[in-house]
């Protein structure tokens, strides 16, 4: 069975074509989702490339490229499930911070520094 070199080259670049649109990052963080454990979100995409931890959450940062632009993901886990995956960036306030201080003293810090900011 031989294909045309019409057909085969037609074939070849439609391959590339839609290889090239999405990444095997992009589709492994398409499966990620609320409810998964961090050792699942490890399991699937590998540990990320920056960590940080905002109003008591983990927010975990994966860049990858998508159609050869930088590309990042935010994955949020609390209480060691995930309970957002997004493509945008949050930021929490101060006041959302501040509820989620470890001691009483962390929580004034918060609220101390909220109150200057409004000021």
């Amino acid at each position: 069975m031989s294909l045309s070199i019409k057909t085969t080259v037609t074939l070849l670049a439609l391959g590339l074509f839609f290889s090239g649109c999405v990444s095997p990052m992009h589709k492994a963080i398409e499966r990620v989702h609320p409810g998964m454990t961090k050792g699942d979100v490890i399991e699937r995409l590998g540990s990320p490339n920056f960590k940080r931890r905002e109003s008591g959450k983990d927010i975990w940062i994966y860049t990858y490229y998508q159609e050869d632009k930088p590309t990042r993901s935010f994955i949020t886990i609390h209480h060691g499930e995930v309970t957002e995956v997004s493509d945008k960036q949050k930021r929490y306030s101060l006041l959302e911070q501040a509820k989620d201080a470890p001691t009483m003293e962390a929580y004034e810090a918060k609220i101390m520094q909220y109150q200057r900011a409004q000021n």
